[in-house]
């Protein structure tokens, strides 16, 4: 009968400041601790795979190995720090007990989580996902009894999960009152009623949050509103990226019900709510993206008529359910842009747009117009932003009209752009 040893982990984890993924095995094997390294076993694939992945010349001492790893940002671990076991075998493990990743996820920018095979899973969700918090994705195993997984098929799937080239992801953006507001004085509606502005928020509050009480109205004024973004993602031949960004059909339904009740105002309101929304969700989207996939990003292009078509497969090959074009070639829910990125090497300062101030959007047919108009102030009583302003108060018939525009107007023209302007 075997015997089992008592093992503790004799190597220290690879990581610096800079590492974003986490990969954790198991434990080291016999092999492995007598080369003096993780993956120690020649016949165990794990170099030669990293090497494939990041594109780099497989190492073979311990220096250039640890190298590799850090210069793509990646750490190294296991989940077990001892244990008892009989040889190699991980099925044999008794009396584990956890490696602590506190250091590694305060000192560096884990991002992501990934166990190399079964048995680490196993023992991670066991013992270290309660304490983090953090879910790991599985890797298959590297290990030269994971016969079922030629090289190349190792090769292929830990390319995808480690660097998806496309997929669909969500986050969200909280907003308080605050953001209301300033996002309504960015789109020059400053001269709005307060009273009418809160009774908005409540609404949009209360609907958003359907199965709480319904709040009273200063109440609701310290509440958050956790707007969900949902994003589905192609990589091109051509190192760009397609995206698909939604905010669903929660603001498509309250203009829809403002409308209805002939409250043109309060949907002219909340269109411009929802714009500013979509700003912010643009300027969130490079850092979501970066933590979701691994992928930094820049520069945006919004979609020309002609890239229609590749936003339909884009439905289609990932079986959007949430999303759909119209015969008008508009986007259904109405909040939902696509566009181009590019992928870059490293994280850049993204968010020097030239992005529309009142929409929003990089190819809105207003840019130019909007470009010089000053917002509205108390002291600038006599120019056109203030007059525009005593229309917002006073002239039903200039709200309902400016409301009709943005009806008419949004879907096409305010997410695909004017090829003539």
């Amino acid at each position: 009968m075997a015997e089992y040893t008592h093992i503790v982990q004799p190597f220290e984890p690879v990581y610096d400041e800079n590492s974003e993924i986490l990969i954790l095995g198991s434990l080291p094997s016999v092999k492995s601790r007598e080369n003096g390294f993780y993956y120690g076993h020649p016949q165990n694939r794990f170099w030669k795979v990293m090497s494939a992945v990041t594109k780099s010349t497989t190492p073979y001492d311990i220096a250039a190995k640890k190298q590799m790893l850090l210069d793509h940002h990646i750490a190294l671990w296991d989940v077990i720090r001892e244990c008892d076991i009989v040889g190699s075998s991980d099925s044999s493990i008794k009396n584990a007990v956890a490696a602590d990743l506190t250091d590694i996820i305060k000192k560096a920018q884990i991002r992501r989580i990934y166990v190399n095979g079964k048995a680490a899973e196993k023992y991670y969700k066991k013992y270290i996902e309660p304490t983090i918090h953090m879910k790991a994705v599985v890797l298959p195993s590297t290990s030269p009894a994971n016969a079922a997984f030629s090289l190349d098929r190792l090769i292929h799937v830990w390319k995808d999960l480690l660097w998806p080239s496309e997929g669909s992801y969500e986050y969200s953006l909280p907003m308080e009152y605050g953001d209301y507001t300033e996002i309504l004085r960015e789109s020059h509606m400053q001269g709005i009623e307060e009273e009418l502005l809160v009774k908005v928020w409540k609404d949009l509050y209360d609907g958003w949050n359907l199965d709480e009480s319904k709040l009273a109205e200063q109440e609701a004024l310290h509440q958050l509103i956790r707007h969900k973004i949902t994003v589905w993602f192609q990589s091109q031949e051509d190192s760009r990226i397609l995206v698909l960004m939604s905010l669903g059909s929660f603001f498509d339904d309250w203009i829809e019900r403002y409308e209805q009740k002939e409250e043109l105002l309060k949907a002219y309101i909340v269109e411009c709510y929802a714009m500013g929304v979509l700003r912010r969700a643009y300027r969130a989207f490079y850092d979501e993206h970066a933590l979701q996939t691994g992928t930094y990003v820049a520069g945006m292009k919004f979609l020309d008529v002609e890239d229609v078509a590749q936003v339909g497969n884009l439905i289609e090959k990932q079986n959007i359910q949430d999303v759909k074009i119209n015969e008008a070639k508009v986007f259904v829910p109405q909040k939902t842009v696509a566009f181009f990125t590019w992928k870059q090497d490293e994280k850049k300062d993204c968010t020097d747009l030239n992005i529309c101030e009142q929409c929003g959007n990089i190819n809105c047919i207003n840019r130019k117009k909007n470009a010089n108009e000053k917002p509205v102030t108390e002291e600038n009583t006599e120019t056109v932003s203030a007059k525009r302003k005593k229309n917002y108060k006073n002239n039903m018939d200039d709200i309902a009209a400016r409301a009709e525009t943005i009806k008419n107007n949004y879907g096409y023209h305010m997410i695909f752009g004017d090829k003539n302007d």
